[in-house]
């Protein structure tokens, strides 16, 4: 059957007018199908890669033998996804950050382009599907999520940040599924005895914070994600009531930076949330707070403040907080600082 847009259409989460062939480098992450763990096991910090996951590195790999415009950075294949940095090198320009300027290469479902990022990442995908699938013989399951996640790197700060990222994925492993293994290496910065005192704490945040710091919030339901927002708000100089944006999924509100209140309750899978297309949120020049954001940590910034929240008593939590980059460990430690005085 040849291809018929009316048939074969299927939501893409690629930005429309970006061309995905130009020079630059493009951090990767591609998860398992219902996120199973297909790969190997993480045992005391280091990823043991069994038959599957020997197989999915060795196809990964030759994604830059097979084709002479690309190189591989930093990778690492994880129990159910694999994190990658793609560097596409057109003759002549050497390694740099991608433009937006030149006129779009057009790829649709059915119609690939030679050389482009979703080209290449069907191909790897494909082929490591055909192969796990003949192993154990389970023709035509599937072993990938129908999307994966891609992000322009811009410049050589954010690609270190996503090197360190990347690297250390398995020694926070735990820390990345929101156990409570991931508390513990977590910093027990203090315990609220209220909701007021949890709303005192996120001011001292909001207080602190500037235009591109990302706040990820991680805890159960009715944990007090919501009440330290509310604080982060008024910090920010926002004056009125913060809701949980459950519904909404984004609610933005004015202070003097932005905040951008962003909450994945309601969504159940990883590539729903790949799908929003919140990258001007998380990249903006606002505030971002993400709650349940363990649901999405692979698809987040690599740097951010995570605030795990543990339920101690009807009215006590007690707050963790996990700093990754520079930016956020001094914001820690302004943090501590500021404690004796809530």
């Amino acid at each position: 059957m040849s291809y018929n847009p009316e048939i074969h259409h299927r939501h893409s989460i690629r930005l429309k007018e970006y061309d995905y062939t130009q020079s630059g480098a493009y951090f990767i992450t591609i998860c398992t199908y219902n996120r199973e763990f297909l790969f190997g096991n993480i045992i005391d910090g280091t990823m043991r890669l069994n038959e599957f996951g020997l197989l999915v590195e060795s196809e990964w790999l030759k994604t830059a033998e097979i084709r002479g415009n690309v190189s591989l950075d930093e990778y690492v294949v994880m129990p159910n996804h694999i994190h990658g940095i793609i560097i596409i090198n057109r003759r002549g320009t050497g390694h740099r950050a991608p433009t937006e300027h030149r006129t779009p290469t057009k790829e649709s479902f059915g119609k690939p382009v030679p050389g482009s990022i979703p080209t290449i990442i069907r191909s790897f995908e494909s082929t490591v599907t055909k192969q796990i699938n003949k192993i154990r013989r389970t023709p035509g399951s599937p072993i990938w999520q129908r999307n994966y996640y891609e992000h322009v790197i811009r410049d050589e700060e954010e690609l270190g940040a996503i090197r360190r990222y990347i690297n250390e994925n398995p020694l926070n492993w735990d820390l990345d599924r929101g156990t409570e293994g991931g508390a513990r290496s977590s910093v027990p910065l203090l315990t609220s005895h209220s909701p007021e005192q949890t709303q005192q704490v996120g001011y001292a945040i909001g207080a602190l914070a500037r235009a591109g710091d990302l706040i990820l919030l991680v805890g159960e339901l009715g944990a007090g994600k919501t009440c330290l927002t509310q604080g982060i708000a008024w910090g920010l100089g926002f004056d009125g009531y913060v809701a949980s944006p459950s519904f909404m999924l984004v609610r933005e509100h004015q202070g003097r930076v932005n905040l951008y209140h962003i909450d994945f309750y309601r969504l159940d899978d990883i590539e729903e949330i790949a799908e929003l297309g919140i990258d001007d949120y998380l990249y903006g020049e606002g505030v971002c707070v993400v709650e349940w954001a363990e649901k999405a940590l692979d698809l987040l910034p690599s740097e951010h403040l995570l605030i795990k929240f543990e339920h101690l008593a009807k009215n006590e939590r007690r707050l963790y907080f996990e700093p990754k980059g520079k930016r956020y460990i001094e914001l820690l430690a302004q943090l501590k600082e500021k404690w004796n005085s809530l």
